[in-house]
C-alpha cells in the first residue's frame, strides 16, 4: 500500500511540475516574445510563438495583418488582450522551419543571441 501511495504521489508531482514533459521554452532577451516547442521523441509536434504588445489595439492589428496573408493549414493566429499567439501544428510545422533534434533546435534558436531557451 505504501508503495502504491509513493508511486501515485510521484505521478501527481511530475504532472503538476511539468517534469517529464518534452518541451523547449524560449524567451526573448530584450523583448516581449516567447516560444514553446513541443516534441514527441526528437520530432517537433507543435510550436507556439507569443508576442506581447503595448496595447490591445496593436495586438489586434498585428493579428489582423498576419491573418490577411491568408490562412494556412496547421497555422493558427489568435489575439487575446495584448498578446498575439501563432500556433504551428501538423502541416503548419513546415512554416515554423524548426527541424532537427531538441538540442539542434535549441542551438539554432539561441544562435543569434536574441532568445534564451531551457
Amino acid at each position: 500500500m505504501k508503495k502504491l501511495f509513493g508511486i501515485a504521489a510521484l505521478v501527481v508531482m511530475l504532472s503538476v511540475t511539468g517534469c517529464g514533459s518534452n518541451t523547449l521554452t524560449c524567451k526573448q532577451k530584450d523583448g516581449n516574445g516567447q516560444m514553446k516547442v513541443t516534441f514527441k521523441g526528437d520530432k517537433v509536434t507543435k510550436v507556439e510563438a507569443k508576442t506581447s504588445y503595448d496595447t490591445k489595439e496593436e495586438a489586434a492589428a498585428y493579428a489582423a495583418l498576419l491573418n490577411a496573408f491568408g490562412s494556412e493549414e496547421g497555422v493558427k493566429v489568435s489575439s487575446k488582450g495584448k498578446d498575439v499567439t501563432v500556433t504551428y501544428s501538423g502541416k503548419g510545422l513546415d512554416s515554423a522551419n524548426l527541424k532537427g533534434t531538441k538540442a539542434e533546435i535549441k542551438a539554432e534558436i539561441e544562435k543569434d543571441g536574441e532568445f534564451t531557451c531551457k
